[in-house]
């Protein structure tokens, strides 16, 4: 995993994080707790190190970073690629959602870890910053999730507050699971099956025990019969 300090923002460095399976921007802020934000940015060319150039990628980073005001706030965004923003936000499809579903859990996961590993603490809430682009996927997201992710609105937040904006939310568990396990099975990217298989299977030490429990029985009814 690479790790570059791309930008300062408000006292919060900005990393751009890459590995075999994806790369995002992260911002580290100075405090012992946090809350992890995802952000959905509908044109990732502009933060695409491998289309724009160092000037205009740090620009651009940094411009989206500066709308976020809140010091208790790590805010991740994946650099997706292009066709999969586009059919995110024009499709209403299951396979599409599933498959960034995973993408999402596999980026708080991923910053789980590196926040921590910073000794920063990380709520179990996870927040999802809305955007109109996306807002099919982001409210079906939020309602897979419901309790453990919270949508919010940033875009509109004013500077030099630091409450949340949240959207009215149901009453948390006490026993909320760390941000780690907050997607289930959502650790990898691999590419969704079209096709599944279900299979109904018995195991034979099952059997067994059925057919010795009815022996069982028999033998005892002829006992007791002949006892009479």
């Amino acid at each position: 995993m690479n790790k570059n300090l791309i930008a300062n923002v408000d006292n919060k460095n900005v990393y751009l994080i890459s590995d075999k399976k994806i790369s995002f921007y992260i911002c580290v802020p100075n405090v012992s707790k946090v809350n992890i934000v995802l952000n959905l940015v509908s044109n990732t060319n502009s933060i695409n190190m491998g289309v724009s150039n160092i000037s205009d990628l740090t620009n651009a980073v940094t411009e989206i970073y500066k709308s976020f005001h809140f010091n208790d706030i790590a805010v991740v965004i994946p650099v997706l690629d292009s066709n999969l923003i586009e059919q995110i936000k024009l499709n209403n499809d299951q396979k599409i959602f599933e498959y960034t579903n995973k993408v999402m859990g596999y980026l708080i996961n991923t910053a789980y870890g590196i926040l921590t590993s910073s000794n920063i603490n990380v709520d179990s809430i996870i927040k999802f910053n809305s955007n109109q682009d996306f807002t099919a996927f982001i409210n079906w997201f939020v309602a897979k999730y419901n309790g453990r992710v919270e949508l919010v609105d940033y875009n509109q937040a004013p500077v030099n507050k630091f409450e949340n904006v949240a959207s009215p939310q149901p009453e948390i568990n006490a026993d909320s699971k760390l941000a780690s396990d907050v997607l289930d099975k959502t650790a990898s990217m691999d590419a969704i099956n079209t096709t599944t298989s279900e299979k109904n299977v018995k195991e034979p030490g099952f059997v067994s025990y059925v057919l010795l429990g009815v022996i069982v029985a028999v033998v005892s009814l002829v006992a007791l019969y002949m006892l009479l």
